[in-house]
């Protein structure tokens, strides 16, 4: 039976008759396990090996039971060897003269030779040509590269074959391709740059006519508040000046009429006081002289009075027209620090408000920014390391 590796091979043998059998390889029984499956199904007996190795190639197997002896030979095909590229290596290579040219592959098995060949010529190691070996990877080195080196190189392990392409550019070339790569990237930072700037602009536009548009509401809204506090202070400004002259023409009207009340009662006693006088003085003579100083007396305690009297009065109503004109005076001061208080407030509140537009903004444009530049950065110093490795990214 022939089986390649790491495949299942399988045995039967049918009898003429339901006995026992067991079943073996290399003069060892085999018993059912994880490798080995051994099953009976009346006279049908088999053998399942799982996944055979290279080691088993050749080896016997045998069916013995009673008066019964059977076997056969297991060979073991190797499985097909698969060429894989290394990791970072390229199939199409550019490379400068004098420098080294390393070409590096893996196989899917450790114990295959390969051989490497140029144009189909096979290689063999000398002083600048270098094979080696370890592990799954194989590597040709050629050292202080030439023009001639310049071909298809390949590494060629039987089952399977992988071609390697390369180039030994010479100075000018090298130089020519060098100027090349700088003005592609370049160009590509250009580009860059351009939609960059092209999207900060929108960004920072779009800002301006949002904060534009929150500043022009603000303003409305202070010339609005304003206005409405400069009527209110009008209207109350009004209604004191009308309280106030309504209390003034109270009070002067109160006072005119305690003047007349008064001079219209001075008269009547000086008018009293004359006949009075005039009557005593025709009836008495000398003697009414005491009387006339008695009543002069007492006409003059009675002005006295009176004018006291009409200036407690004057006075009391000046104190109550004072009271009247601060306590408004205090009103409508309070008014206007009240209104003064709640414009300020508004201004502050949009202030910050405007504030913390502008902030944000500024903190996303600046976010956009150092993420445009970080990629601009990083697309730099890409095409830097293929400008240093002399080399364009395979397509």
């Amino acid at each position: 039976m022939v089986v390649r590796q790491d495949a299942d091979a399988e045995f039967t043998i049918e009898l003429s008759t339901s006995v026992l059998g067991t079943w073996h390889m290399k003069g060892q029984q085999l018993h059912d396990d994880e490798r080995f499956k051994v099953e009976q199904s009346r006279s049908r007996h088999s053998l399942l090996i799982r996944g055979v190795k290279m080691e088993e190639n050749g080896s016997e197997v045998t069916f013995v039971a009673h008066g019964v002896r059977d076997s056969g030979i297991l060979f073991v095909k190797a499985a097909p060897v698969r060429i894989t590229m290394s990791p970072g290596m390229d199939k199409v290579q550019q490379v400068a003269a004098s420098e080294s040219i390393v070409l590096c592959c893996e196989l899917s098995r450790s114990d295959v030779q390969v051989r490497w060949c140029k144009d189909g010529e096979v290689l063999v190691p000398s002083d600048r040509l270098t094979i080696r070996s370890s592990g799954h990877i194989r590597k040709l080195i050629v050292q202080s590269a030439r023009p001639s080196d310049s071909g298809q190189y390949t590494c060629d392990a039987a089952d399977d074959v992988i071609v390697f392409s390369v180039k030994v550019l010479v100075v000018l070339e090298y130089a020519a391709f060098v100027e090349a790569v700088v003005l592609e990237c370049a160009e590509f930072v250009e580009v860059v740059v351009l939609e960059y700037a092209a999207f900060v602009e929108v960004v920072v536009l779009e800002c301006a006519e949002f904060v534009e548009v929150v500043v022009l509401e603000y303003a409305a809204f202070v010339e609005a508040v304003v206005l409405e506090c400069a009527a209110f202070v009008e209207a109350f400004v009004l209604d004191y000046a009308t309280f106030v002259e309504a209390v003034v023409l109270e009070c002067a009207a109160f006072v005119e009429a305690v003047v007349l009340e008064y001079a219209a009662f001075v008269e009547v006693v000086v008018l009293e006081y004359a006949a009075f006088v005039e009557v005593v003085v025709l009836e008495y003579g000398v003697f009414v002289e005491a009387v006339v100083l008695e009543c002069a007396e007492f006409v003059e305690v009675v002005v006295l009075e009176y004018a006291a009297f009409v200036e407690a009065v004057v006075l009391e109503y000046a104190a109550f027209v004072e009271t009247v004109v601060l306590e408004y005076g205090m009103f409508v001061e309070a008014v206007v620090l009240e209104c003064a208080a709640f414009v300020e407030a508004v201004v502050l509140e949009y202030a910050a408000f405007v504030e913390a537009v502008v902030l944000e903004y500024g903190v996303f444009v600046e976010a956009v920014v150092l993420e445009y530049a970080a990629f601009v950065e990083a697309v730099v110093l890409e095409y830097a390391v293929f400008v240093e490795r002399g080399a364009l990214p395979v397509e």
